[in-house]
């Protein structure tokens, strides 16, 4: 660091340095990047493809009952996220969603929670996964 010249260093745009270190090793498109990802694609590809389980998660959300969450805010949220909206707030959606299986099967509402983890066939789905 100390042979860097300054005006590298301090140059307006900061990550030029990281960026020429990199350059080759991975894509341009994820150098030139402006925010950190966190596995986007990943939550937008789940939201389209499971919306109809989502939209019946919450329609009458247990999490709300507890306060935990503003509905209409809440499903603001899961329809931009399912129409492939970048949020800042993604996360808290997956955590939302985690929590109110997490509540129904401990309620013993297994109908609502099976409905959610299943296959059409009632079986596990492949995709889901917790943390």
């Amino acid at each position: 660091m100390l042979t860097i010249p300054w005006h590298q260093k301090f140059a307006p745009d900061r990550r030029t340095l990281q960026r020429r270190a990199i350059r080759g090793v991975v894509p341009e498109v994820v150098s030139r990047r402006e925010t950190k990802a966190f596995g986007q694609e990943r939550l937008i590809r789940a939201a389209q493809q499971n919306w109809e389980r989502i939209d019946e998660l919450l329609k009458a959300p247990k999490i709300a009952d507890l306060g935990y969450v503003d509905v209409p805010g809440l499903r603001t949220a899961a329809m931009r996220l399912r129409h492939g909206h970048w949020m800042n707030h993604l996360k808290f959606i997956e955590t939302a969603i985690s929590l109110e299986l997490w509540l129904r099967m401990l309620e013993g509402d297994r109908a609502g929670a099976t409905m959610a983890l299943s296959d059409n066939t009632g079986g596990p789905r492949a995709d889901c996964h917790f943390h």
